[in-house]
């Protein structure tokens, strides 16, 4: 089995575990066939993803490929706060307090914000001028993701999974050969970067922004243009500030070690950590697919206070989150080292130890992601707030012990025990509002 049949494996076992009979907002469409659009897609979109990181290795250095993720580490926290997780509270607004408008004004200010407070930082950071400008470069593209991520929110509240995918496929595999081919063509990583943001920018144009004026002639009360009302702007931020804070600390949780590899052992090393991490995150995009098709039934089954098909349906996405992560280990185990090779070079394959520690990690992240996913679904959002904090502390204590003494290992050590710390409390919040809702 190779690395790319691995996620195709994990989401037709996911896809075989659904009951066909569950239903969405609109009563035609079922949680089978939305996990399908949604994880064909995410796939897609991961293994493109992958595909850049492939094509940097190939055709530039470790240390590109180190600048790239120093980009994406700098840049990501400050793009997920400012998102305030409105596609998640848009996708689960089962009783519609707010219209799109109202989600999409709130977007666009943030979103674009995002930029230039990324690229601040980066300057009181006072990094190289070459660092700089991929920095900014990819805040600049995640902007554009940001906008589009929130038209996905109201397909997904539509059941329009469908229309979601061709975005995801169509703006990864676009994305993945402008990168690529400017990369090839300027050898600049800058320019490359752009390349990617450009693309990003044309299917938000030509695609994404149609598709959700579509999606809203049904609903005469709702429209594409974003709606400026300073009432229903700061009630919507008061309910998804506290998201935006879970969303920084999740992102700084996830990007700590590759602040402390980066700080330590230089850009080559976080080229090689970023690398090997991007396993997880491949395999994270499959299981998103999953948790985001199921977010709008777990809340409608809250709110109706139907905690057994709750349950029922959450026992179910447990055992495709346990089940993907042995499936990566077993692939890790018996084909790390010819896979790395094959896909980054011979000096990335004699890290593959550090990838089976890394898909353990993996197996507990998704089952960290599902409950984050169901608390959301449960609306306990302010309580995440205060365990995003302990979580992040605790990756940051792990790296402080374990980075500066065992390098690349104590980061992926890391890695794992801040995905260990993660699940007790959740599962103890989820089930404790559960037995309230019931009494």
């Amino acid at each position: 089995m190779n690395a790319a049949a691995a996620p195709d494996a994990a989401a037709r076992h996911a896809a075989d575990a659904l009951s066909p009979e569950e239903t969405t907002l609109g009563g035609t469409s079922s949680l089978r066939r939305d996990f399908v659009w949604l994880a064909a897609a995410n796939v897609v979109y991961a293994l493109c993803q992958w595909g850049m990181l492939m094509a940097i290795a190939r055709l530039g250095t470790a240390e590109m490929l180190g600048r790239f993720a120093l980009g994406l580490a700098v840049g990501a926290p400050v793009v997920m706060f400012l998102s305030v997780q409105l596609r998640a509270l848009l996708a689960t607004d089962a009783r519609r307090e707010f219209l799109f408008r109202d989600y999409f004004a709130l977007r666009l200010a943030t979103a674009f914000l995002g930029v230039g407070v990324t690229a601040a930082a980066a300057l009181v950071a006072g990094y190289e001028s070459r660092a700089l400008a991929v920095i900014i470069a990819v805040a600049v593209a995640k902007a554009l993701e940001a906008v589009s991520d929130v038209v996905y929110g109201l397909l997904q509240q539509r059941g329009r999974m469908d229309r979601l995918a061709v975005s995801r496929i169509v703006k990864g595999v676009l994305s993945l050969l402008a990168l690529a081919l400017a990369l090839k063509a300027t050898g600049d990583l800058v320019t490359a970067v752009m390349a990617m943001a450009a693309v990003w920018g044309l299917v938000l144009v030509i695609y994404d922004l149609p598709t959700a004026a579509a999606a809203l002639r049904a609903d005469p009360g709702d429209r594409l243009m974003p709606r400026w009302r300073s009432d229903r702007q700061r009630s919507l931020v008061r309910q998804a500030l506290p998201l935006g804070f879970v969303m920084l600390l999740i992102s700084l949780n996830a990007n700590i070690p590759r602040y402390f590899v980066e700080a330590l052992r230089g850009e080559g090393a976080l080229g090689v950590f970023a690398a090997l991490g991007y396993v997880i995150v491949a395999g994270t995009q499959v299981m998103i697919a999953l948790w985001q098709a199921a977010s709008p039934r777990l809340a409608r089954h809250f709110a109706a206070r139907d905690t057994r098909e709750f349950m029922r349906l959450m026992r179910r996405l447990t055992l495709v989150a346990l089940g993907a992560g042995a499936l990566g280990w077993l692939v890790a185990q018996a084909a790390g080292v010819p896979l790395l090779k094959l896909f980054y070079g011979p000096d990335y394959a004699v890290h593959a130890p550090l990838l089976n520690v890394l898909m353990v990690a993996a197996a507990l992240l998704y089952l960290s992601s599902l409950l984050g996913h169901a608390l959301t679904a449960v609306r306990q959002i302010d309580v995440q707030l205060p365990l995003s904090l302990v979580f992040a502390a605790a990756t940051l204590v792990a790296c402080a012990l374990l980075v500066p003494a065992h390098g690349l290992a104590g980061a992926v050590w890391a890695v794992l025990v801040a995905a260990a710390v993660q699940l007790p409390p959740k599962a103890w919040l989820l089930a404790r509002t559960l037995r309230g809702s019931r009494s």
